[in-house]
């Protein structure tokens, strides 16, 4: 039996990887919330599957996180397997200020240091206070993973790519949150713990009114750096996608920070069609060892995976090393035709004439040591 714990689950990505995981019932699925009723489908899902347990368990709240602790542990024995720290922070006032927008604006500067203040509380001490309450229990477990959701926005490097200049305040938390990840990891590792940071991809989990026009604009912004990018994943193809990166993952692997692919592609997109899969629970999937196969319907994915061009012309594929002497074999016999067969020729009947002119001197040296 494997025990998850995940935070945030009462919607979205939180509440795609409690159903997910739920669908196992060997399987242990707590499921921590801020309020205990703020979720229906979270609240039917319990009643449907006995192996799933609501907390409360406001990530902002070490006394809370710690009774949680607390009881999974009486239901666990004292371990925990997996923690999955999904609840996060993404907008607030100063969402669409950019830097520039602060100079000389004492007003927006001031709205600006409390939405910083709020996301580091929510995306980077969160996980201070989540990680510490639940490591003993982990340090128990027979897993030991512990996976952090961040985001492709707390990338530098991404951030000059893609030009991005909005959401400053959630960016700056999710490089942090990244660092914090790796600091972890410098300790855990001598005790077996693997952590990670994983970004989830663009994922449809904003309901509001703009949101259509927030994913029409952002999916702009991607397709810029890479034409393929279709749009936001749904958070079950997004989970599928991040429990079966995360499985194949050792302690060795500690302290990256990766895509939902297992790699920095953080745009590169997985094209689904609604068929029957055979799907690889693995424990969802982060116990190989008790891996089982289950017939599930869904759109879980063809799972192509279109890479991201590296320029705007389709670059040609480079051969092997074989296959390029192969190559140039062809196009030196095809280039030249005539002209190397009878280079050929000549070779030939040269080898041919300078052999004859050796037989015949072999033939003459001896006879004239046989006539001595």
């Amino acid at each position: 039996m494997v025990s998850y714990a995940i935070t945030g689950a009462s919607r979205g990505i939180g509440f795609a990887f409690a159903k997910h995981l739920a669908q196992d019932p060997s399987n242990t699925v707590f499921a921590l919330v801020r309020n205990l009723t703020s979720s229906q489908p979270l609240t039917d899902l319990a009643s449907s599957h006995k192996n799933v347990h609501i907390l409360q368990g406001d990530v902002t709240s070490p006394t809370q996180l710690s009774a949680a602790a607390e009881s999974v542990s009486k239901i666990t024995g004292g371990s925990l397997d997996v923690l999955i720290e999904n609840a996060a922070l993404l907008l607030g006032e100063a969402s669409s200020f950019k830097l520039t927008d602060l100079v000389g604006d004492e007003e927006k500067t001031k709205v600006f240091g409390n939405d910083l203040h709020l996301n580091i509380e929510g995306n980077v001490m969160s996980i201070i206070h989540t990680t510490n309450a639940f490591l003993p229990l982990i340090k128990k477990g027979e897993i030991k993973k512990i996976l952090v959701l961040s985001s492709g926005l707390g990338d530098s490097e991404s951030i000059v790519e893609w030009e991005w200049k909005d959401n400053v305040p959630y960016c700056a938390s999710k490089a942090a949150l990244n660092m914090l990840v790796a600091s972890y990891s410098t300790t855990l590792v001598e005790e077996g713990i693997m952590i990670v940071a994983i970004s989830p991809g663009l994922v449809k989990t904003l309901t509001a009114d703009w949101a259509p026009q927030f994913y029409e604009g952002v999916t702009k912004i991607f397709q810029k750096s890479n034409p393929s990018f279709e749009g936001p994943l749904s958070p079950e193809d997004s989970v599928s996608m991040m429990l079966e990166t995360v499985g194949k993952l050792t302690v060795k692997d500690t302290g990256k920070f990766l895509s939902h692919h297992g790699d920095k592609e953080w745009t590169c997109m997985v094209k689904s069609e609604n068929k029957k899969y055979v799907l690889n629970l693995l424990h969802f999937p982060l116990s190989p060892p008790r891996a089982k196969t289950v017939q599930v319907s869904a759109p879980l994915s063809s799972q192509k995976y279109v890479p991201k061009p590296k320029a705007k012309t389709k670059a040609k594929p480079q051969p092997s090393p074989v296959q390029a002497g192969h190559a140039s074999l062809r196009l030196s016999n095809e280039a030249e035709g005539k002209p190397i067969i009878f280079v050929f020729i000549i070779f030939f009947v040269i080898i041919l004439r300078l052999q004859q002119l050796r037989y015949l001197q072999r033939t003459e040296t001896a006879d004239e040591f046989d006539g001595r």
